[in-house]
């Protein structure tokens, strides 16, 4: 059973889950931590997804220093993805330093949510704009309950997501996916699951990856006891969805 606290057995060194198409997808060692954070503090809240679009988390400070203290607290229990160019440096697991650096191309950062553990994302917030995406996310994990749905006790989220924009030529977040049911499988972890606001995403991840849609709203459907759209910021986008695969 999954405790409170989860950390990564011991008896699960990290390793490397595909190369393909000249792409190293391994975990997060603890000597790549800053180097994913800078990576994500520098990309995520700066692309095109419908979410960055939206709620702007590149124009507030304060929503920056929110992800890098949630992404610092989250990486420790070891189970977020990293994917490098095939052949620099920690592509083969070696370490890495400040004068041997990765070359990062893409990140999935990755948390295990226990069953009865208070979720403390939003408690930890000041900025505007990451306070409005975690609002999203409570009000669908209101609408799905994941533990009572599949009687589990513990499965594995997204809390950030960002490839270099070329290597989605190369499948890359496909990649990343496939990856993270492997993670699950190593790890003995029966469950993942991801929220989805990209249409082209969505698409793959039904049909490729091996997830399920539990869940798919559009933004106008998603209203308040008032009846006015809890979240018009993201009225120009179609749709939300919640996605899982199970672990066989």
């Amino acid at each position: 059973m999954a405790k409170e606290g989860w950390s990564r057995p011991a008896s699960a060194p990290a390793k490397i889950y595909s190369r393909e198409n000249g792409v190293v997808i391994r975990d997060v060692t603890p000597d790549l931590d800053d180097f994913v954070i800078q990576h994500m503090l520098e990309n995520f809240a700066r692309d095109s997804s419908p979410l960055a679009q939206s709620f702007k988390p590149a124009e507030d400070p304060d929503s920056i220093a929110d992800f890098a203290t949630i992404w610092k607290n989250i990486l420790p229990q070891r189970v977020s993805l990293v994917a490098l160019a095939e052949g620099t440096p920690c592509s083969n697991l070696e370490p890495v330093s400040v004068s041997n650096p990765p070359t990062i191309i893409g990140v999935s950062v990755l948390t295990l949510h226990c069953k009865g553990e208070k979720s403390t994302f939003s408690s930890q917030c000041n900025g505007a704009a990451i306070k409005k995406i975690f609002g999203l996310w409570n009000h669908l994990n209101s609408l799905v309950n994941i533990f009572e749905r599949f009687n589990i006790d513990h499965y594995l989220d997204s809390v950030g997501f960002f490839a270099v924009p070329i290597m989605h030529e190369k499948g890359i977040f496909l990649m990343l996916m496939k990856a993270r049911i492997d993670l699950c499988r190593y790890l003995k972890i029966p469950l993942t699951r991801t929220i989805n606001t990209e249409i082209n995403s969505q698409k793959v991840l039904a049909a490729k990856a091996g997830f399920e849609v539990l869940l798919d709203k559009h933004f106008e459907e998603l209203k308040g006891p008032d009846g006015k759209m809890l979240f018009p910021e993201m009225a120009q986008h179609k749709s939300i969805q919640m996605l899982s695969a199970r672990i066989r």
